[in-house]
């Protein structure tokens, strides 16, 4: 009978790791995501602050109309609001992962390039989760 409960205790300790681990991988590429959608967003709102620059120096000397000025005025506004709202959401990421692993120093995480993730086969024979359900 001993011996029983502690091969489900251990199958619980199983998943339990197996669920920090998942947890983990998810909240690293997640973050990884955001964080490059941060700097794309970082590049766009140079691009556009150039681009209003020189709308409206275009305006000063009557190359263009005011609608031309606005409208690129407008679209960097709408540009600098995604951003902000990328770096915010690029720091929820970081607390989340910084969370998950639990440490009080801060983290500095690499940035990686995407790259495609394989889909391994699920080999149900051995899966933990299995294992637990029949003990």
């Amino acid at each position: 009978m001993q011996q029983a409960q502690k091969n489900i205790e251990l199958s619980s300790l199983e998943l339990t790791k197996i669920n920090i681990k998942q947890r983990l991988a998810s909240s690293y590429y997640n973050f990884q995501r955001i964080k490059e959608k941060e700097r794309l967003y970082s590049q766009l709102d140079s691009l556009f602050t150039d681009f209003t620059a020189i709308a409206n120096r275009r305006y000063e000397i009557g190359e263009t109309n005011y609608l031309d000025k606005i409208t690129a005025a407008s679209k960097q506004q709408q540009i600098r609001l995604n951003y902000e709202e990328a770096k915010k959401n690029s720091e929820n990421a970081y607390n989340q992962l910084k969370a998950i692993i639990q440490s009080n120093d801060s983290l500095t995480i690499a940035r990686q390039p995407f790259l495609k993730v394989m889909v391994l086969p699920l080999e149900i024979e051995n899966s933990t989760s299995i294992n637990y359900y029949q003990k």
